[in-house]
C-alpha cells in the first residue's frame, strides 16, 4: 500500500512538471506573438506617419507656391498653410495616443 502511494505520488509530481513546462511554453509563445504583433504595428505607424508627413509638406509647398505666383503674401494663404499643419500635427498626435493607449492595454491583459 504504501509502495502504491509512493507510486502515485510520484506520477503527479512528474505529471505536474508537465503541466507547468507547457503552460511556460505557451505564455512564451503569447509573449512572442505580442511583441511580433506590436513590432508590425508600430513599423505600420511609422509608415503612415511618413506617408502623412510627406503629403503635408506636398500640400503646404503647392499653398507657398501659389503664394509666391501671386507676388504678395495674403493672410488667408497663411491661415490655409497654418490649418494644413494644424491637421498633420493632429493626426499625428491622434495615431501617437492610440498607440500609447493600445499598448498599456495589452500591459493589463498580460498582468492579469
Amino acid at each position: 500500500l504504501i509502495a502504491v502511494t509512493k507510486i502515485q505520488a510520484l506520477a503527479r509530481s512528474c505529471n505536474s512538471r508537465k503541466e507547468q513546462s507547457a503552460n511556460r511554453d505557451l505564455l512564451r509563445r503569447i509573449i512572442a506573438a505580442t511583441t511580433i504583433q506590436s513590432s508590425y504595428r508600430s513599423w505600420k505607424c511609422r509608415i503612415e506617419m511618413y506617408i502623412v508627413i510627406a503629403l503635408v509638406a506636398r500640400i503646404q509647398r503647392f499653398y507657398r507656391s501659389r503664394k509666391c505666383f501671386t507676388g504678395k503674401p495674403t493672410s488667408f494663404s497663411l491661415r490655409g498653410s497654418l490649418a494644413i499643419q494644424n491637421v498633420g500635427r493632429m493626426y499625428l498626435a491622434r495615431k501617437k495616443y492610440l498607440r500609447i493607449r493600445e499598448r498599456m492595454h495589452q500591459a493589463q491583459i498580460i498582468k492579469s
